[in-house]
């Protein structure tokens, strides 16, 4: 067939040279483009039209002028059946997402595109719709976690906005495909209004290479000034929903029977409130807030770890439950979601209920205090992630899901135009 060429729908980074909000995401753009596949990008940052690492970035122009707000009216009146009732009391809110979606109609027309792949409900939680119906192209929606996923108690998730709400359960009713990374996201698409005919789940991926266990640990932690201890890992945003004061509590469990380092990578609102947490729990001189590490760094303390843990009360999978198993590291996970489903129990880590710290502090003396156990999980875990998750088969699996979204396509419209002559 002809070349897959795809316009690539992700929450934007507004610093120049950046394509996506999430490393992650940028990895996956580029990945793609190194597949061959053709990516195009919307970008609100005002800079040349620009091609970085293989993907075409199309500027949206500025909305100020009265020909822009004309065409962007004229569009939106044409889509209004396609928003819910509920949000045409937003009308700001409706003209932005028309704003953005009649510019990346515009692309797809000019550049042939022919296949819409949305992340995050992109803005607004339409994540592509209007788009679609403009260009009649197949349009595929990603869903990665605080795009469905709600817990108020935390006040985590987009659908927290009840226009967002609306607008991403239309999405999950009327998109040619929706696309998970695990059967519980899947699962809670399901509870929201996906159809299951159109539902797909695709594993993560691990770059196997990246990520690795070390040739000489030892070396590795005095590089990074964290040797003499077993060392304890966690990766998240410091944040309630990674569940980091249940590590700390369940750690200030064990300081009496176990000598360990807890280093914990990443930043966020709570960590003045976990730093005191342990302090108060006599954990300061064990515990290490690293702060934000660079990308590239990153495979150095997963290297470096003999224990990682996430203990998310809410996940849809987890990246770095991969990375760690990739880089041969015993995994302690709650049953958070989607997590459970990478991590093999009692195999190549352990996996544990949410907000128990004494299940927590179990599980984790239990590899503190056996060494042997400790590498035949991180062993398993590497092996795991080797067969099952290497990251050029997720590649491959998405660009499966293109060219089955263009053969759908095809076929529907073949059904159409044999009733036409029929």
């Amino acid at each position: 067939m002809k070349e897959i060429k795809v316009l690539y729908l992700v929450p934007p980074h507004h610093a120049p040279g950046r394509v996506a909000a999430y490393t992650f995401l940028e990895e996956e753009i580029y990945a793609l483009a190194d597949s061959g596949v053709r990516i195009y990008l919307v970008s609100p940052v005002a800079q040349p039209d620009q091609t970085i690492q293989g993907a075409h970035i199309r500027t949206l122009p500025p909305g100020n002028s009265a020909l822009e707000r004309r065409r962007t009216l004229a569009f939106l009146a044409k889509k209004i059946n396609l928003i819910p009732p509920h949000n045409l009391s937003s009308l700001r809110a409706c003209y932005h997402a028309a704003r953005v979606e009649r510019f990346a109609s515009d692309i797809i027309k000019r550049e042939n595109i022919n296949v819409i792949h949305s992340h995050f409900g992109w803005p607004s939680g339409f994540g592509g719709l209007f788009a679609r119906a403009a260009t009649a192209q197949p349009l595929v929606a990603s869903f990665r976690g605080n795009d469905l996923l709600l817990d108020r108690s935390i006040n985590y998730g987009a659908r927290l906005y009840s226009f967002y709400d609306q607008a991403v359960r239309r999405l999950l009713r009327s998109a040619d495909m929706t696309l998970y990374y695990s059967e519980f996201m899947r699962c809670t698409a399901l509870s929201h209004g996906a159809r299951v005919e159109t539902t797909r789940v695709i594993k993560k991926g691990v770059d196997l290479e990246h990520f690795r266990v070390a040739d000489d640990k030892a070396k590795l932690r005095a590089n990074l000034g964290l040797q003499g201890r077993p060392i304890i890992l966690t990766v998240a945003g410091l944040i309630p929903r990674k569940g980091i004061d249940f590590i700390l509590e369940g750690l200030a469990q064990l300081k009496s029977s176990f000598d360990f380092s807890f280093v914990v990578c990443g930043e966020g609102p709570e960590r003045s409130k976990l730093e005191q947490l342990s302090v108060r729990l006599g954990l300061a001189e064990r515990t290490r807030f690293v702060g934000k590490v660079e990308r590239s760094l990153m495979p150095q303390f997963f290297s470096a770890c003999d224990v990682f843990v996430l203990a998310s009360l809410v996940e849809a999978a987890g990246n770095v439950v991969l990375e760690a198993m990739a880089s041969g590291c015993a995994v302690v996970c709650t049953n958070s979601g989607g997590p459970p489903e990478y991590v093999a129990d009692k195999k190549s880590g352990f996996v544990v209920p949410v907000a128990d710290a004494r299940a927590l502090a179990e599980k984790i003396g239990l590899l503190l205090g056996d060494s042997e156990l400790r590498e035949v999980m991180g062993k398993r875990a590497r092996d795991h992630a080797a067969q099952q998750y290497p990251y050029s088969r997720m590649i491959e699996d998405v660009r499966q899901i293109y060219l089955d979204s263009i053969s759908l396509q095809k076929e529907r419209h073949g059904q159409i135009a044999s009733l036409s002559f029929g």
